[in-house]
């Protein structure tokens, strides 16, 4: 079973006080307000509280959420494209290199080919004059055939000196001859030789250059792209801070209208206090707390006999009760409300059941579920005032009869509409204090031991041990789970501090109040 914590309503509670004491309804405050108008001021203010807490709740959320893609951009996605980034621009220095040294390379390319087209120049220049020489030497050949024919008629001449001589020269030029020749062919082949390398040299220039324009083309193409995925990255968390800063700028001006609005509320509350408590002092108040055994017992609030115990009222007794708080009630009114509930409701822990019932008045709905789940009459009606000021609200709107009693309505969340309904919440609420009682080890305050109390729903306002001395105690608890301060309680009917909650002082001052001794 999920445990209900619930919101009270002090000023609701505190205003039940009033309409029991109060001689003079109608009269006015100091300022020349009204109760009723004061209500309506505090119930629009409260309205304008929840707005300001919806806008506030939205903002934070988007705040919430461009935080988180801000966080994700500024811890993961920029410095991967950072990364990213430095590594291409290593790699392209990398290729820079790479093309510095092919440039390099290229020129030495270059200087190559130009040292091999004057070599092959300078061969060319040789052979052409090998070849005038050998030209030149063939027609000396020619010559010296035709002499020949006048070295025979030297011979018969018996002239042997003239003739050795001839023979040298002939020898000689013929030497010269087979030097030139070979001197020709060895000029050819260097020839052929320098021109197939300045081939070599002018394909390796061509490889070369495609090599440097392909490098190039790589390096610029990847520094480009990381570049622009950069500063796309860069320019949407821009814009994204941009609108965390005007969310954060919408977040103050909402802050500053809630202060505004929570200081308006804590005036109203103390315009609302002051104008109950003179009015119950003129009425003649709460009975003396003193030394009577009357005053608050955080450890024993009612007695059980009279918080378990139905029939205390009979459905005319509470139809007077509801005509009498209810007097000035012009709209809507717990007096005239009437109900239908066709459901079954069986038989449970606690309950004996209900058939169902057609357009019940508010007394009978009461009756019939303090009946059935054997809770006091008297129970129901304070918690009615005291969860939702039903009783003495002079035109209380439908969504307070919605969860008359706050069941299934836990502070940290809405209420569930599967409970709504005046009557529901009549039986379901009595039910569930009967399974309080009847399975007291499952909840975190149980009856006849020490128990730590929180002050409020804020936990660093602390607790109160507690020692429960009975199960409608235990069951207050369980229900509104906090007890009041000593400055809730020094106040009086009055508010206390910032870690006050009122919830089950105001039920055990409303009983008092109306139905006299708890205990």
């Amino acid at each position: 079973m999920v445990k209900l914590f619930r919101k009270s309503l002090a000023f609701c509670s505190i205003l039940s006080v009033l309409l029991v004491f109060c001689v003079a309804r109608s009269a006015s405050y100091s300022n020349g307000a009204s109760i009723e108008e004061l209500d309506k001021l505090k119930r629009d203010n409260e309205t304008r509280q929840e707005q300001l807490n919806a806008q506030m709740v939205g903002v934070k959320d988007e705040i919430k959420i461009l935080s988180l893609q801000i966080d994700q951009m500024e811890f993961y996605d920029i410095p991967k494209a950072q990364l990213e980034l430095e590594l291409i621009n290593q790699q392209a220095s990398v290729l820079k290199s790479r093309q510095d040294s092919l440039k390099e390379k290229l020129t030495a390319a270059e200087t190559d080919k130009s040292k091999i087209e004057a070599q092959s120049e300078q061969v060319s220049q040789k052979l052409y004059t090998t070849r005038n020489a050998a030209a030149s030497l063939a027609r000396e050949d020619l010559r010296q055939t035709d002499e020949m024919q006048t070295l025979k008629l030297v011979l018969n001449s018996n002239n042997s000196k003239s003739f050795v001589e001839d023979l040298q020269e002939t020898d000689q030029l013929s030497r010269t001859t087979t030097r030139l020749a070979d001197q020709y062919s060895q000029d050819s082949s260097l020839l052929a030789n320098k021109g197939a390398r300045l081939d070599a040299v002018n394909a390796k220039i061509k490889t070369l250059s495609a090599q440097n324009d392909a490098v190039s083309k790589d390096v610029f193409a990847n520094q480009a792209q990381h570049q622009a995925k950069f500063d796309e990255i860069m320019a949407l968390n821009n814009a994204l801070s941009l609108k965390k800063n005007q969310l954060d700028a919408q977040m103050s001006t909402l802050n500053l209208q809630k202060t505004r609005t929570d200081a308006e509320h804590a005036q109203l509350e103390k315009d609302m206090n002051q104008l109950i408590m003179d009015s119950i002092l003129a009425g003649g108040g709460l009975p003396d707390l003193s030394g009577t055994g009357l005053a608050f017992d955080a450890g024993y609030i009612i007695n059980d006999a009279k918080f378990y115990t139905s029939s205390t009222m009979s459905v005319g007794e509470i139809q007077d009760f509801l005509n009498r708080m209810g007097a000035n009630c012009h709209a809507n009114c717990l007096k005239d409300y009437r109900v239908t509930s066709t459901g079954t409701y069986a038989s449970t822990q606690g309950c004996s059941g209900f058939g169902g019932g057609v357009n019940m008045s508010a007394a009978e709905a009461i009756s019939n579920a303090a009946r059935a789940c054997h809770i006091s009459e008297k129970v129901l009606i304070v918690m009615l005032q005291k969860e939702q000021g039903l009783v003495t609200m002079n035109a209380p709107s439908d969504s307070r009869y919605a969860y008359a009693l706050g069941y299934g309505c836990p502070d940290t969340s809405g209420c569930d509409p599967r409970n709504g309904g005046l009557f529901d919440q009549l039986y379901k609420a009595s039910w569930q204090f009967n399974y309080y009682r009847n399975n007291p080890n499952i909840y975190n305050y149980k009856p006849y031991m020490w128990n730590n109390i929180q002050y409020s729903p804020n936990q660093s306002c602390g607790y109160k041990k507690v020692f429960v001395r009975n199960s409608a105690t235990a069951g207050l608890y369980i229900y509104t789970p906090y007890t009041p301060n000593d400055a809730a309680i020094n106040a009086g009917l009055g508010l206390g501090d910032s870690c006050s909650a009122y919830g089950n002082r105001n039920f055990y001052y409303l009983y008092l109040s109306w139905f006299g001794d708890a205990k």
